[in-house]
């Protein structure tokens, strides 16, 4: 929060936009540890997270299991409640056909269709609670934290 207040200078509003927005910061950060202080310890506690965990990284087995993941380079290890989340291919809808889209890389491993994006994050949810239920709770309880930390 400091250094949002310290940059505030670089930002071209009035006094009173400036304000607003520092106070709706505070309420956001007020919300936020309010809801901290709520979750079960064990989704606080700090585990690795591959942060570019994609079809590009992963080898898996001739029975289809993930075997093996590389290009580390942007992992980190944090809270899981900000670690966990959807494989990234499964998080959103790129409209690959809007101009804004055209250079970006990455967004062919987007779902073209929201709807089979959301069918497969269901199964995805279904086959995590099967396997480990903690990642699971981690990535519902913590999807609030997920996007203010964006």
């Amino acid at each position: 929060m400091d250094h949002l207040r310290k940059s505030s200078s670089s930002i071209r509003e009035t006094e009173d936009d400036i304000k607003a927005a520092h106070a709706t910061l505070e309420e956001l950060e007020t919300i936020l540890l309010d809801q901290l202080d709520e979750l079960d310890p064990a989704l606080l506690r700090c585990i690795p997270s591959h942060d570019d965990f994609g079809p590009q990284n992963v080898f898996l087995d001739s029975d289809g299991r993930i075997c093996g993941l590389i290009d580390w380079e942007f992992h980190s290890v944090r809270p899981a409640i900000l670690a966990v989340n959807y494989p990234n291919w499964l998080r959103t809808y790129v409209n690959h056909n809007a101009p804004d889209d055209s250079d970006n890389q990455f967004t062919f491993f987007n779902m073209e269709d929201p709807a089979v994006a959301e069918s497969l994050r269901i199964e995805y949810e279904q086959v995590v609670h099967d396997m480990e239920p903690d990642y699971l709770r981690a990535l519902k309880e913590g999807s609030v934290f997920r996007s203010a930390e964006k």
